[in-house]
């Protein structure tokens, strides 16, 4: 499930339609928040469930910049950080609308929940030929991750960057399993 945005009416269309049962896991791909009212509502619904794994997508991850993580980002000429700029202009200020009216121990709740401890990353995005060697560097950074990656309008290009990003991390194994053998043989000397 992904992409529900607030709209409790989908939320509960698509509950029903897949009838979850305590025995099944329900991977939700983000962006529960954001556009329509119900998102921090559908977010707590999702966080009592024990069987759902949630990804943060975009939208969580602005609402986690503007509130959580960047509080304290100094603010421009109109009253507002960047965080919150971006947050805004992308549907934030429904969910905001909301969030600022609860609880601070309950904010903290969703905020706790919604931190990106998630062994998985997706990446829905297209990389620019001139971008790759960037991207891939990136990875680097990403110790402990299974990134899943994918845009509708480019599978090939997807495809292909996956191998990419197969064979560069194969690269890295491999220099990092010789760089194991050498110090154990050192060891063995």
């Amino acid at each position: 499930m992904s992409d529900i945005h607030g709209n409790k009416e989908r939320f509960e269309s698509v509950m029903a339609q897949i009838s979850l049962q305590p025995e099944d896991i329900l991977y939700v791909l983000g962006d529960v928040v954001d556009r329509y009212p119900d998102g921090i509502r559908i977010l707590r619904k999702l966080m009592a469930m024990p069987n759902v794994r949630m990804l943060l997508g975009n939208h969580e991850y602005m609402m986690l910049d503007a509130l959580y993580y960047n509080e304290d980002y100094p603010a421009d000429w109109r009253g507002q950080n960047k965080y919150f700029r971006l947050w805004y202009s992308n549907g934030g200020d429904v969910a905001h609308s909301y969030i600022k009216h609860i609880r601070k121990s309950l904010r903290l709740e969703i905020f706790k929940y919604a931190r990106d401890d998630s062994p998985y990353l997706m990446i829905f995005c297209r990389i620019k030929k001139r971008d790759e060697s960037a991207f891939l560097e990136a990875l680097r950074e990403l110790p402990n991750k299974m990134l899943l990656c994918g845009y509708p309008d480019y599978p090939a290009q997807c495809h292909d960057f996956m191998d990419k990003i197969e064979t560069h991390r194969t690269k890295e194994r491999t220099c990092s399993h010789g760089e194991d053998d050498a110090a154990a043989k050192a060891e063995q000397a």
